[in-house]
Formats: structure tokens, sequence, C-alpha cells
């Protein structure tokens, strides 16, 4: 019984921690990104729950600056994210601008993109 405790709390910690939600609806202090990709449909939207793993450290970047990139008009296709922390409102991380922050930011929306859109984001952010 003194283990059982333990171990639930660990597990509702963890299950808690890589939940993630794509709704229209986020909690205040969720972390709402959404993948600047498409032009004739909706963009991918998610939160990022402050029990997750990648919150701390999403939250640590979004305070760095970050460079604008050498090319910064609108193209086809990959954009950068449109990410709003609690309490701040949204800021556009442009395309291959900050690769770290945009792989995170990825990261914690994959089980919302498809994998081939996945793996196009990904190799556009490490070109």
């Amino acid at each position: 019984m003194k283990l059982l405790l333990p171990v639930a709390a660990f597990l509702a910690t963890f299950i808690c921690g890589v939940f993630t939600q794509s709704t229209k609806h986020f909690p205040n202090d969720s972390i709402r990104v959404r993948l600047l990709i498409y032009s004739g449909r909706e963009d991918p939207t998610w939160s990022v729950s402050p029990f997750s793993r990648l919150y701390r450290n999403i939250s640590y970047l979004m305070q760095r600056p970050t460079p604008s990139p050498q090319n910064s008009f609108p193209r086809l296709g990959y954009n950068g994210f449109d990410v709003v922390m609690p309490g701040v409102p949204t800021r556009t991380i442009p395309a291959r601008s900050n690769p770290v922050l945009e792989s995170m930011l990825l990261y914690s929306g994959r089980q919302y993109i498809d994998e081939s859109t996945y793996r196009y984001v990904l190799s556009d952010i490490h070109r």
C-alpha cells in the first residue's frame, strides 16, 4: 500500500506530462501553438500543458530573442509558428529563425500533424 500511492502519483504526473490537446478551448495556463503551413485550409493548432516536459523548455526559449530570417517574405508551405504564452500576446516564430525552438514546437504537436507534413516541416527547419 505504501508503494501504491507514489506509483499512482508518478503515473498521473507522467500521463499529464505527455498530454497535449487539440481543441478550440485551451486552458489559460497552457501554451497555444499554431503551425503556419496551409493557405487553403485551417492550420493545425494545439496546446502544450504546463505539466508537459516540453512546457518549461518552450517557455525558456520563447523568452530569448529570435533573429529574423534572411528571407522573411511569405512563401508556400511552412512559414513558422504562432505561439501564445499565458498572459503574453501572440508571437510569430518565422520559419528557419530558431531551429531548436521550431523543432520543439513541432514535436509538441506531433500527434496532431500527419507524418508526411511532420517530416516536410522538420526538413525545412533544418535546411
